[in-house]
């Protein structure tokens, strides 16, 4: 069976985002009619496509209904996909019909297709998908459809369109029923001049992004109430945005925050905690060793080096975590120099089971590894008092989170929360983190899926999610020349950015509590707005459509952005892929 999954995963491979249009739904993009700047498909193409023996693009020479219609063309024999995301809280549970019109010219030894895919883990992973072959050969439009019962333990949803072979497939007008009602999404919206005005008077205004003393004293009221403060943002690579985060958590650690836990692997941040707590390297090395470009930058080695040198004048003592879980070679070097040490007959079942896990998405024989992995340390008592078992073990759990990971995002956004609780858990009651991750992550709310936020909110009364997003300019991601600078996506009318940037100040903070609670003036920042959301890979799909006051406690907004600039662009890490074996996820 998992053979077959494993193909059909490999098959259906491509993007991910929201997306809809017209009255229909403006966010899933369902008849194509939105599109980017860069004339791409709004909504269906912010993490691809990536097959280059495909074309893809949309046609406003051909349309069943409205100007445009999504054409995929090639003349390979392998499967050319575009995808998008759907809300699981929507559909689990439910039974789905998506259907759509299609029409091809030249379709040989393949066939266009509509699919929907449901990824479900409660313990073990399984994979349900249903695809319908809808046309091959020459054809005229056509309607297609795919009906599914989704599990309510549902954690990730994709569907999408699919030229399998070589020739032309158009498709147009896609639509959702949920249990027999047509899915609408409400429209975004647009604020008054009035409101626009109302916004100001609960802002925090400034004339630049390089916040002083007592500008970041201004903002102690959003933070009042935090035990895990999330500073997220808009894009991997945006230097202001690093800046400023950076200036906050110094600013956070004079209010008693004392641990500081970043998007990046644990096993391999824990080097970089041993040497701001007094051990010995080199900084610059143990930073790249991260293996994460994104953070390979002179603003968190500065931040290192102010936390080793803070160490060193102070008895608290400040952390440096890792809550990642994408790499799993480091936790398994952990895992068996620790069992060389104190169980060596143990090592040829742990090597036999990690050689099976290492690079390998989920299958029977991949959980059957895990399983021993587990055992084998389960043969040791329980004992909290025993750091050296105690990190162990928790590497042993960073091993079975990077094979989910690779398989999931969902499952990733459960990882970086547990792991999060994890490091809470390892000192004093009360002790308060930072935590630096994208936007998305830090969501008090699920985006499709549940989010590490989300998942935080619901286990931490403390737990406050801080956006930060830009106006203009240009970031650092991986794209079509590699890791390098792309333009920022001028912010439309209507969209959050927009309405930030009509208070012409630098750097604008606002906390978003009173409008959750129901204040009549912010009322309109409970709408439907776009916000920016890029992550690490760039695309021309920049925004989103988002109840900004349910995701963010407090949201802050930098006018200009320019792009950051990691270590060693000059060498291998300058191509085009994502964080040196980490999944491309945000």
């Amino acid at each position: 069976m998992w053979p077959n999954i494993l193909f059909v995963l490999a098959m259906l491979a491509a993007i991910a985002s929201p997306s809809q249009a017209k009255e229909e739904s403006r966010s899933l993009n369902l008849d194509f009619e939105r599109v980017t700047p860069a004339g791409e498909a709004w909504g269906w193409g912010r993490w691809g496509p990536r097959n280059s023996n495909f074309r893809f693009e949309v046609d406003s020479s051909t349309a069943f209904s409205g100007k445009r219609s999504f054409r995929i063309s090639g003349t390979s024999h392998g499967v050319g996909s575009a995808e998008t995301v759907f809300p699981v809280n929507v559909a689990a549970g439910r039974h789905v019909r998506y259907y759509g019109r299609i029409k091809t010219a030249i379709v040989k030894e393949g066939f266009a297709a509509l699919w929907w895919r449901v990824l479900d883990h409660d313990g073990t992973y399984n994979l349900s998908r249903t695809a319908t072959e809808c046309a091959s050969g020459t054809t005229e439009w056509r309607e297609c459809s795919v009906a599914i019962d989704v599990p309510k333990t549902v954690a990730d949803i994709r569907f999408g369109i699919s030229l399998k072979g070589s020739g032309s497939a158009w498709f147009d007008l896609l639509g959702i029923e949920i249990d027999g009602v047509k899915y609408v999404e409400p429209t975004l919206f647009d604020p008054s001049e009035m409101e626009i005005r109302t916004l100001m008077e609960h802002a925090f205004t400034f004339d630049t992004h390089l916040l002083d003393n007592d500008d970041l004293a201004a903002l102690n009221p959003l933070f009042e109430g935090g035990q895990i403060v999330a500073l997220g943002e808009a894009s991997h690579g945006t230097l202001e945005l690093f800046e400023l985060k950076v200036r906050l958590f110094k600013h956070l650690t004079t209010l008693g925050f004392t641990v500081f836990a970043i998007e990046a692997s644990m096993p391999e941040a824990a080097k970089l905690n041993e040497y701001v707590t007094g051990g010995h390297g080199d900084p610059k090395s143990l930073l790249a060793g991260l293996k994460f470009w994104t953070w390979n930058t002179p603003e968190l080695l500065a931040l290192i080096e102010w936390i080793r040198a803070y160490n060193q004048s102070k008895d608290r003592k400040i952390e440096f975590w890792g809550i990642d879980c994408q790499i799993a070679e480091t936790a398994i070097r952990n895992v068996r120099n620790f069992l060389s040490r104190t169980k060596p007959q143990s090592l040829v079942r742990f090597d036999e089971a990690s050689e099976t896990i290492s690079g390998r998405n989920p299958t029977s024989e991949t959980l059957e590894a895990l399983h021993d992995i587990d055992e084998v340390l389960t043969l040791f008592p329980s004992d909290t008092s025993n750091s050296r078992l105690t990190w162990a073990k928790q590497n042993a759990r960073i091993i079975r989170q990077a094979v989910y990971a690779r398989a999931s995002m969902a499952s990733r956004e459960e990882c970086l929360a547990d792991n999060a609780l994890w490091v809470l858990e390892q000192h004093e009651p009360g002790t308060k983190m930072v935590l630096w991750a994208h936007n998305d992550h830090v969501s008090r709310v699920p985006i499709t899926y549940p989010r590490m936020g989300s998942l935080l909110s619901t286990r931490s009364d403390g737990y406050l999610a801080v956006g930060l997003t830009f106006g203009t300019g240009s970031y650092t991601a991986v794209g079509s020349r590699g890791i390098a600078t792309y333009a920022a996506v001028p912010a439309e009318r209507g969209s959050v950015e927009w309405a930030l940037g009509q208070l012409k100040s630098k750097t604008v903070a606002i906390d978003l509590r009173p409008a959750r609670r129901g204040a009549a003036d912010l009322a309109w920042l409970s709408r439907e707005l776009d916000i920016r959301s890029v992550g690490a890979r760039a695309t021309a799909d920049q925004f989103v459509p988002t109840n900004v006051t349910r995701q963010f406690d407090a949201l802050i907004y930098v006018r200009d952005g320019h792009p950051t600039k990691p270590f060693g662009l000059e060498g291998p890490l300058a191509n085009d892929r994502d964080d040196a074996g980490a999944i491309p996820y945000q």
